[in-house]
Parts: C-alpha cells; sequence; structure tokens
C-alpha cells in the first residue's frame, strides 16, 4: 500500500465566503489575489524568486498532471484551470477517444472509490497541492506558481489516502499518454516498485518531469531510500521543504534530504492554499513543496515547449541557489530558471 508522503496538518481554513471579483492585477502588471498576501513563497523578498518570473511566463500551453487523491474540481480557484481532455465528450457513457476511459474529460480515477471518472477529493490531500501548483489568478483568493497552466488530475489514493502502486505506476501512464509534460508525485513509499520504475522510465522516453517529494521523516533518503524519490531515473526530481522564517532559505527540520536524492528545496512551511471544502487552508510539509517546483517547471516549459526532460531539470538544479548548508538542497530560483532557458 502506498500513503501520501508526511501526511499535510491543516490549520483553521481561513474565510469562508467567496465573493465574485474582477481579476486585479498589481501596478506591476502581476497577480493580486484576494489572499495572495498571506502566501509568502511567493513575495517579492522569497527566495523562490516568483514575481520576476511571472514576468516572463505564467505557465500558458503546459499540461500539469497531480497523482494524488484527487481534485476539488468546482473550487473557485482550480475551476478555470482544470485540463480537458480534448477528444472526450462528457457525460454520455462513451470512451470517445479510444483510450480504455469512459468520460475522463478532466483525468481519471484509479481507486476503487466512486466512478472511473470521480475525481472527487475526500481526503483533501490532491487538492492542497493542486492550489500551490496551479490555482488560477482570478481575484478570488491565492494563485499557483503556474497559474495559467492546465491542471490534470490523477487519482491514485483514497480517501485514507492510501493506494497500490499499481494505479500510481498507470496513472503516471495516463498523464504521459494524455499530453502532461510534468508530472506531481507528492506521495512516498518505503517498498521500491519496479512497475513505477518503468513508468517513470517511459515517462523520461516522453520527455516527461516527474516532481516527487522528499518525504517528512528528517532522513537521509539516499541512506533509507524513499519512493519514487530515490529511483535514480534522469527525469526525477526530488524536492525538500524550506521554512518561512528567511523567506525560503532553510530546510525545514522535518524535511527528508539526501544529496543525491533530493538536490532542490522550496517552501513547505505554512502554505496557503485551496482545501477540499471549497475554501482555503494552511499546510506544511514537503507535499506542498513538490508542486512549487512542478510550476516553476511549468513556467520553463512554457517558454521552451521543446525542452527536454533533463534539461528541464537541470534548468531548475544548476540555477538554484546555496541553502542553509552545503550537503543540503539548495533552494529553488524560479527566476534564474525562467531566464536560463530565454
Amino acid at each position: 500500500m502506498l500513503g501520501a508522503c508526511g501526511r499535510v496538518a491543516l490549520a483553521a481554513a481561513v474565510a469562508a465566503a467567496l465573493v465574485l471579483l474582477v481579476p486585479p492585477v498589481s501596478s506591476a502588471g502581476l497577480p493580486d489575489d484576494r489572499r495572495q498576501a498571506r502566501q509568502w513563497a511567493l513575495s517579492r523578498g522569497a527566495a523562490l524568486g516568483i514575481p520576476a518570473a511571472w514576468s516572463l511566463s505564467q505557465g500558458t500551453g503546459v499540461v500539469v498532471a497531480v497523482i494524488d487523491t484527487g481534485t476539488r474540481a468546482d473550487h473557485p480557484d482550480l475551476a478555470p484551470n482544470l485540463w480537458v481532455n480534448p477528444g472526450e465528450i462528457a457525460g454520455n457513457g462513451i470512451d470517445d477517444d479510444g483510450d480504455g476511459h469512459v468520460d475522463d474529460v478532466h483525468g481519471m480515477n484509479l481507486t476503487t472509490e466512486g466512478a472511473p471518472q470521480d475525481i472527487a477529493d475526500r481526503n483533501g490531500h490532491g487538492t492542497l497541492v493542486a492550489g500551490v501548483l496551479a490555482a488560477a489568478a482570478d481575484g478570488r483568493g491565492i494563485v499557483g506558481v503556474a497559474y495559467r497552466s492546465r491542471l490534470m488530475t490523477v487519482k491514485v489514493l483514497d480517501q485514507a489516502a492510501t493506494g497500490a502502486m499499481a494505479a500510481v505506476a498507470e496513472g503516471l501512464r495516463y498523464a504521459v499518454e494524455h499530453g502532461a509534460r510534468i508530472v506531481n508525485l507528492s506521495l512516498g513509499s518505503n517498498e521500491l516498485d519496479m512497475n513505477l520504475r518503468s513508468a517513470i522510465e517511459e515517462a523520461g522516453a516522453a520527455e516527461v518531469l516527474v516532481v516527487c517529494s522528499a518525504g517528512n521523516m528528517r532522513r537521509n533518503v539516499d541512506a533509507a531510500p524513499s519512493y519514487p524519490v530515490s529511483l535514480p531515473e534522469p527525469n526525477v526530481l526530488g524536492v525538500g521543504a524550506t521554512v518561512a522564517a528567511d523567506g525560503g532559505r532553510t530546510l525545514a527540520s522535518f524535511s527528508n534530504w539526501g544529496p543525491a536524492a533530493v538536490p532542490v528545496a522550496a517552501p513547505g512551511d505554512r502554505i496557503l492554499t485551496t482545501s477540499r471544502d471549497g475554501r482555503y487552508a494552511y499546510a506544511w510539509g514537503t507535499s506542498l513543496a513538490a508542486p512549487h517546483v512542478a510550476g516553476v517547471a511549468a513556467l520553463v516549459a512554457s517558454i521552451d515547449p521543446g525542452i527536454s526532460a533533463a534539461a528541464l531539470r537541470a534548468a531548475l538544479v544548476d540555477r538554484a541557489a546555496q541553502g542553509s548548508a552545503p550537503g543540503l538542497p539548495r533552494y529553488v530560483d524560479a527566476s534564474a530558471s525562467v531566464r536560463s532557458v530565454r
């Protein structure tokens, strides 16, 4: 069985009501959503360097897949950016595109929970991840790192955040087959599954980058592996979590690490994101750090659609800045990564 890597801890959700607004734009022409000021990771002083990156790219044209517990598809900040399967007609009960799945309009459910096209998030983890990565810049609440990308949902974990490795492998193959350029895997297991490894290798052959959370066990995953983050495939990128106190320049005490498996880190502490009740919540963990990096990858890929998975990974790793100590992950610099492919 497989559990979501380091189940995130939630504080009380913030304001209950949502108000329809005209999407505001700051004087610099950047997103200025109602709760964006509470997203420390996206601020000008944060190490992630998102505002400068946004002036060059917003992720337009890039499909990103979140393989997780599902998504609250009608969340006001997520609905505008849902991926739509161009070969499928919603609700007609027919496999229009001949992929073996019926009515998979926004993604696929590979759990035993609900119908195959039921991507509803009954746990909450996947919705938290999705908001960090791709919440729309619509003036309603928060904004995602790649706020003009398209969010594909592949549900492989159930209400208890458990599932089979076979489902994760199948979900990865589905995402690649349907055009995902970047895949986020904020999950993990101590057991190596060769089927999943094969699926990741196939994703690499298709030039798909797989971004993985490092886990929250405070351990060196080079010495005590966790999968898939510890897999050595060149299209896998492991991500640790940094803390808010210094703008994301120090590795969080809970974060796994490992010089080989986890070369980079990103914000994973006190992250405001979308919640499955249709509102917003604070969460922590490497599960939230990974989609920050997957979002940056989408910003890069939007500028260079033909970039290989290896070059995309290098744009993130090679442009990352030294963190709190040698041997620990370096923190991703979105602005430097985006500028490196212009």
